[in-house]
């Protein structure tokens, strides 16, 4: 038992180290290469906003959204500026969030179509620009009290909207390759042709509906975390066996769809970290870890009187070192 449990401990931790930079990493290599791919070829985000949000289908507008994703891509990577290009990313996914309210004709809703289902990955990658914002503010409290309030709020929130929006993805999305299985295996067959077959969709679609299901429900995070992980990776594989399915490097939108597991596969290893910590604190909470340094900064708002309380210390708890 002993050996299991140091096993299961040093995986933790490892989780904890990791997560903070793998979120930021990912995040800003998605809006980096999306960014860049679309400002060289805007024909499929104008013809989105010909269908959505029609006063802004112009190249102009366009241009100048992919050089800021671009832009907020590459300030990611190298950690600066970390909360606020964060909080400019929010926007961004919270504009294309809108769909699904005024036009969701476009998405396909219910049975969402490829770009519904591109477009609904969006709640997790929000959910993890509010993480990158509360991570960043424990470790530099800005002096600002209507900063501190804000970056306080986020710290409260960011733990249960990444498990709520995975979740919500893993669901939706399980559901419809069970109801719709011939998008998946028109993609296995240019790729992992031995598993194009329904049976295996099926399954797939069921083990995601579950994972997803007791993701919003909240138990066993930690262990059911893991197992989107050997989901995402599995198709993150695709780039390396049938990079021409995706059209890499100028990715299709559905190279551009499996690109985005990238940042919930970080949010998967964020929602492992915040769920140990809250149940089995060990060598991650030293003084010097990413742990440590995130409960300082809660103390310091705690001396503010902005302090959270219960459930959302556990997610305040988790921070990444200054970037």
């Amino acid at each position: 038992m002993g050996t299991v449990d140091d096993a299961k401990e040093a995986l933790f931790s490892f989780a904890d180290i990791l997560a903070g930079p793998l979120l930021r990493i990912t995040m800003g290599v998605v809006l980096l290469w999306i960014g860049w791919v679309d400002f060289l070829d805007p024909s499929t985000v104008l013809d989105l906003l010909s269908r959505s949000l029609p006063f802004l289908a112009f190249s102009q507008f366009v241009y100048a959204l992919k050089v800021v994703e671009i832009m907020g891509g590459l300030l990611l990577i190298a950690g600066v500026w970390l909360r606020y290009v964060a909080l400019l990313s929010l926007v961004l996914f919270a504009g294309t969030l809108t769909i699904f309210v005024i036009a969701p004709a476009v998405t396909g809703f219910p049975v969402l179509s490829l770009m519904g289902q591109f477009l609904l990955k969006d709640t997790v990658l929000a959910s993890a620009a509010i993480a990158l914002i509360a991570r960043d503010a424990a470790s530099h409290p800005p002096r600002s009290a209507q900063l501190d309030a804000l970056f306080h709020f986020a710290q409260t929130i960011y733990g249960p909207l990444l498990r709520i929006s995975l979740g919500l993805v893993l669901l939706w999305i399980g559901c419809i390759h069970i109801v719709d299985t011939p998008p998946m295996i028109a993609l296995l067959s240019q790729s992992i042709p031995f598993l194009a077959f329904n049976a295996f969709i099926y399954v797939l679609g069921a083990l995601e509906a579950i994972v997803g299901i007791l993701l919003l429900a909240g138990h066993w995070i930690r262990y059911v975390a893991l197992l989107p992980l050997v989901l995402f990776a599995g198709t993150l594989t695709i780039f390396v066996v049938a990079p021409a399915a995706t059209g890499f490097p100028l990715l299709t939108l559905m190279g551009q769809f499996i690109l985005k597991d990238t940042v919930l596969a970080s949010a998967a290893v964020t929602l492992v970290a915040l769920d140990a910590a809250s149940h089995e604190p060990g060598p991650a909470h030293f003084e010097g870890s990413p742990a440590g340094r995130c409960r300082r900064g809660r103390d310091r708002l705690r001396s503010r009187g902005l302090a959270a309380s219960g459930p959302a210390r556990a997610d305040i708890a988790r921070s990444e070192p200054p970037n």
